[in-house]
């Protein structure tokens, strides 16, 4: 029970602060569409981690029904409420009578389902394509999709789960973070959510750039100079604590590890940058010029 009520609070925090189709087209659908996870639960069992699958591919396709062990149950919700952003067109997700697994209701009738399936698949290919994915190394990945959401993306507060974010370019600031992690990971990155509850609760996104792990913060880069700069992007514990008070945690309640390489610590004092290229020319506000390592 106090994991399930964990996993429940957890998702409410991460929400508030932070698709007549053919059967080939829905198989293409579940083809295309990454299944992603947050980092942070890698270690899952296997069963756990399958039945989490087994319920995304469901829910791609439009399916009613999916059998899998409910004992599993806290461990599948914490994947598919942190890692599946699909999750916006579900009404619930019940338990079958016989306990043999669980029942899904969705918002809209199957056929509008699957369409807006589609919608959201087609933009998320889009934006990895438009974002290098399959074409430029992983960090430089990880940089244009910080550099995408910080031009083509609005902090709005009447917008509150990814999903939406996603489709209108525009949301809260924890599910505006919670896009940047989501591309990183259908690009094959890894990237987690890092909450504090001290407070206001915040929620930014722990991302591997140059095979260490920083916090990054698109949606503060948006509010704080329209994406002109790079002040929120690589940073440690010294730069997160300078706004944001309190513990971060992921979200099943463990702490975060500290985060102390301080390789861009300078970007904290950009006022612009550039990207030509395998460059990106960075201009601090007492007018030096930094280079980006990507390597």
């Amino acid at each position: 029970m106090k994991k399930i009520i964990s996993v429940f609070i957890s998702i409410c925090i991460v929400a508030t602060v932070f698709a007549g189709c053919t059967k080939d087209k829905t198989d293409e659908q579940a083809d295309n569409l990454p299944i992603t996870f947050d980092s942070h639960y890698a270690n899952y069992d296997a069963s756990a981690m399958s039945a989490y699958e087994n319920l995304c591919n469901a829910v791609i396709k439009g399916e009613e029904e999916v059998k899998y062990n409910i004992r599993m149950l806290d461990s599948v919700n914490q994947l598919y409420y942190t890692g599946f952003p699909l999750n916006a067109l579900v009404e619930s997700i019940d338990i079958m009578p016989d306990s043999s697994g669980v029942k899904i209701t969705y918002k809209n009738d199957i056929e509008t389902h699957l369409e807006l399936v589609a919608e959201f698949n087609a933009r998320v290919n889009e934006i990895l394509e438009a974002c290098g994915y399959g074409s430029v190394n992983s960090s430089r990945f990880v940089f244009n999709v910080y550099d995408y959401i910080i031009k083509n993306f609005k902090v709005d507060n009447s917008v509150v789960n990814t999903y939406d974010v996603i489709l209108q370019g525009k949301g809260i600031k924890s599910a505006v973070n919670s896009v940047f992690e989501y591309l990183v990971l259908c690009g094959g990155g890894k990237a987690s959510h890092a909450v504090s509850y001290d407070n206001t609760p915040d929620m930014i996104s722990l991302v591997n750039f140059n095979n260490d792990w920083y916090y990054f913060d698109p949606a503060s880069e948006i509010e704080n100079n329209s994406g002109k700069a790079l002040k929120y992007f690589g940073m440690n514990d010294k730069r997160i604590a300078a706004y944001i008070s309190g513990q971060l945690e992921y979200t099943d309640g463990m702490p975060v590890g500290t985060v102390t390489d301080d390789k861009y610590g300078k970007l904290e004092n950009s006022s612009s940058y550039e990207a030509k290229n395998d460059e990106i020319s960075v201009v601090l506000s007492n007018d030096e010029i930094i280079v980006l390592d990507l390597n």
